[in-house]
């Protein structure tokens, strides 16, 4: 279940909490989520996740404005995947950037949510303006009687998962790396478009999306990747880039889905990336544009043989 805090007018039953912004959904994210499923089972109470529908980062002037690794509906199924009972999210457009420490403990925590034992990541801010950290929060709770357990980094090659550092890897192109640290693969889940019909007149129809604003943008080149539609995986290779062969100028995602040729326009389709096999090249003609496509769909089923391909429920 997932609903705004906003529409809470009598507190929820008690509950165990995890708090995060949590895009990503990363190992680290998922140890913090995991820890607050399991305190509730033990402790009979409900799981709950508070979050926020964007990101926090957003709201404050002095500080460059992070991409989305993921959107929203992506981040809810992964937090469910965790376990977890209920979403709530906390909006921050409408003042809710303003409250004070002791007004979101007391309001948001204690008054609606009814937490009774917290779970957040070492460095979990909160506050106007991201005043505080954990050891006021715990300081906030325990005199309100309720508990806080702060969850220590995931380390991966010798380095603390975090957000940044995934987005860090999948701008740069390093889709497989990015996958560790999240524990599944980086996606994207977007609306198909009308493209210009270049890769059906040469033998290789696409699906065409635009990356929104905000969204984090793998870097430009051709990579493996699985292509998730009516609960089914397909293997595909995906170009990311501004299709220069063919004068375009807007940066566009194209997905060629191996042995599907249907009607997918304005269906959402998730692009699930497994590996990139090389960069954005200009090609002098079609011809040349089509062989090369020829070799990365070659080297994309060789990649691609060495993962699992499952059917799965995608809501």
């Amino acid at each position: 279940m997932t609903f705004n805090c906003d529409d809470i007018k009598t507190p929820r039953s008690p509950c165990a909490l995890a708090l995060g912004t949590f895009d990503g959904v990363h190992i680290g994210h998922a140890k913090v989520i995991g820890e607050a499923v399991s305190a509730a089972s033990e402790s009979g109470l409900a799981s709950r996740v508070l979050t926020f529908p964007d990101l926090p980062g957003d709201f404050i002037e002095t500080r460059a404005r992070a991409p989305r690794i993921m959107s929203n509906a992506l981040r809810e199924r992964a937090i469910y995947a965790c376990g977890a009972g209920e979403i709530c999210y906390f909006d921050l457009k409408n003042g809710g950037f303003e409250y004070t420490p002791e007004r979101f403990v007391d309001e948001v925590l204690i008054g609606k949510l009814n937490a009774k034992r917290v779970f957040c990541g070492f460095n979990y801010r909160f506050g106007r303006g991201g005043s505080a950290g954990p050891d006021e929060l715990g300081e906030l709770l325990r005199e309100r009687g309720a508990e806080l357990t702060v969850i220590p980094p995931v380390a991966l090659d010798g380095e603390p998962v975090s957000s940044s550092r995934i987005r860090r890897l999948i701008a740069e192109g390093d889709v497989a790396n990015a996958a560790r640290s999240l524990g599944r693969p980086f996606s994207t889940d977007l609306p198909v478009e009308r493209g210009h019909q270049i890769g059906r007149r040469i033998g290789f129809p696409t699906i065409n999306n635009r990356f929104p604003q905000g969204r984090l943008i793998p870097a430009f080149g051709v990579y493996a990747t699985r292509s998730v539609f009516g609960g089914v995986r397909h293997d595909s290779v995906t170009n990311v880039g501004t299709r220069p062969t063919v004068g375009g100028q807007e940066v566009t995602e194209e997905t060629h889905i191996f042995g599907v040729d249907e009607d997918l326009y304005g269906r959402v389709v998730e692009v699930e990336y497994v590996a990139r096999i090389r960069g954005e090249v200009y090609f002098e003609n079609l011809e040349d544009l089509r062989d090369q496509i020829a070799r990365d769909k070659e080297a994309a089923r060789k990649i691609l043989s060495d993962f699992g391909k499952s059917d799965f429920n995608d809501d």
